[in-house]
């Protein structure tokens, strides 16, 4: 149907999400552990570089709060730790002295008034594809900063699609590296690959975190979004709904927005089909049925408040599950407002009432004309004091759509209890679910530096 749009700023944004559009073929994305090294090909360390330790644990927000209190905040952070999932990242990748021409064939740059290139203005652009043949990453290269940006969905890159994926910034970002590394040709030197396999040098700049919203009970999901939408609205969030389909939250902010939709009605537009056909897709289906997605987009500013907060770099280390849950909830507590949102009474809830009083809230919830069901106006009003004064329905003034009609307030809805992790299942099956042993790849690189660096 027609995307009708709540405000101005409500166009779509199909490079919001990398992969949207999903090929529907088989593909199988198996860990790749290459018997030449886990980063194979890399040339010797870099001379003099010294600082190999592992980054330190990461610092927790605390809560000045009595000791109950403060393991129920510890408790809800932990959670949506647990059940987050990171999917387009932005990257920045320093020291690149030059990149193999015959792998970023596209070249731009400036030219003078005699058609000659301008020194230092030239770029270079590439792309990788998904195992199903979709764009996954987006590659580019600055000669005159020596920077290669890398921006991208590191899940669609390796299984496919982005309907599950880990939660580690430094595991994805690594991943990326390492596959555009290895499609590209880059020869990037192994002190390189032991920093970014520890979540540093390389500077993120964009990070989307996702999260899997349970749907109420009673509620369709397009009803839900729909009242998000509203609630935010009254809220005074700056809202934009796709009716049915999508909402979004501050989405022009230069620091940070977020979007609630259906990830099953964004597949069904996908150009190229949806989820791929490997064995156990029907779990990814089954998940999209009965959950909406949060996602939480962090662009670079808020990223650097952030990060300068903590005393860290810019890097993928510092942004650990821990750190990402407490940016994520925070900007649900921006959502958590005086608005609410409606579903409709179910059949148990209705026999709870006693009659006649059910049967006249059971008319009121259908949009009826409720004195065309009761003997006179006196009966009517005497009828909705008592379902006002026992069940806080208003059947005289209170609004009726079709999605009403028993008050939830966000505050319930979007609890941290009600996010849920990745199900194990899924997480367990590897054509679902690409996961990466980082202490194997830790491991193996710096064996791979202390050889090198013994040569040299």
């Amino acid at each position: 149907g027609d995307r009708n749009t709540i405000t101005s700023t409500s166009y779509r944004d199909d490079d919001a999400l990398i992969g949207e559009d999903i090929a529907a073929t088989s593909c199988d994305p198996h860990h790749d552990t290459d018997a030449d090294g886990l980063y194979g090909g890399m040339g010797s360390a870099d001379v003099g570089f010294d600082d190999l330790t592992d980054p330190d644990d990461t610092e927790v927000h605390r809560v000045h709060a009595s000791h109950d209190l403060m393991a129920e905040v510890e408790a809800d952070l932990q959670h949506i730790a647990d059940c987050l999932m990171v999917d387009t990242l932005d990257l920045e990748l320093p020291g690149i002295a030059s990149v193999d021409d015959t792998e970023l064939k596209r070249a731009f740059g400036q030219v003078d008034e005699n058609g000659v290139l301008k020194e230092d203005t030239d770029w270079r652009k590439s792309s990788l594809k998904s195992p199903t043949g979709k764009q996954s990453l987006r590659v580019r290269y600055v000669k005159k900063t020596k920077r290669l940006h890398l921006e991208g969905s590191n899940a669609i890159n390796a299984q496919a699609h982005n309907v599950v994926s880990s939660g580690d910034v430094t595991e994805q970002a690594y991943w990326m590296c390492r596959d555009v590394h290895k499609k590209l040709n880059l020869k990037l030197p192994i002190r390189m690959g032991h920093e970014l396999v520890h979540g540093r040098l390389v500077k993120v700049t964009r990070i989307d975190v996702v999260l899997l919203l349970k749907v109420p009970d009673g509620m369709k999901k397009a009803t839900f979004i729909n009242a998000l939408a509203i609630a935010g609205i009254r809220a005074g969030i700056n809202s934009s709904l796709y009716v049915n389909e999508s909402v979004y939250f501050d989405k022009n902010s230069q620091s940070e927005a977020s979007k609630i939709y259906d990830k099953a009605a964004e597949l069904k537009r996908a150009r190229k089909g949806g989820l791929p056909d490997v064995e156990g897709v029907e779990l990814l289906d089954e998940l999209n049925e009965k959950t909406v997605r949060v996602e939480a987009v962090f662009r670079v500013k808020k990223l650097s408040q952030v990060a300068k907060k903590l005393g860290k770099p810019l890097e993928p280390a510092t942004f650990t599950k821990e750190v990402l849950a407490q940016m994520v909830l925070d900007i649900l507590r921006k959502h958590v407002c005086h608005g609410q949102i409606f579903r409709r009474l179910e059949y148990k809830e209705l026999l709870a009432i006693p009659l006649p009083y059910r049967s006249t809230v059971a008319h009121w919830q259908n949009g009826m004309e409720l004195l065309d069901m009761v003997a006179s106006e006196r009966v009517l009003k005497e009828q909705a004091r008592y379902i006002w004064h026992n069940h806080k329905i208003d059947i005289i003034k209170g609004e009726r759509p079709d999605s009403l009609n028993e008050s939830l307030s966000l505050v319930d809805v979007l609890a941290p209890k009600q996010f849920m992790p990745v199900p194990a299942v899924i997480r367990d099956n590897p054509n679902l679910f690409h996961s990466v042993d980082m202490g194997k790849h830790r491991e193996k690189l710096a064996e791979q530096l202390a050889k090198s660096l013994g040569q040299e």
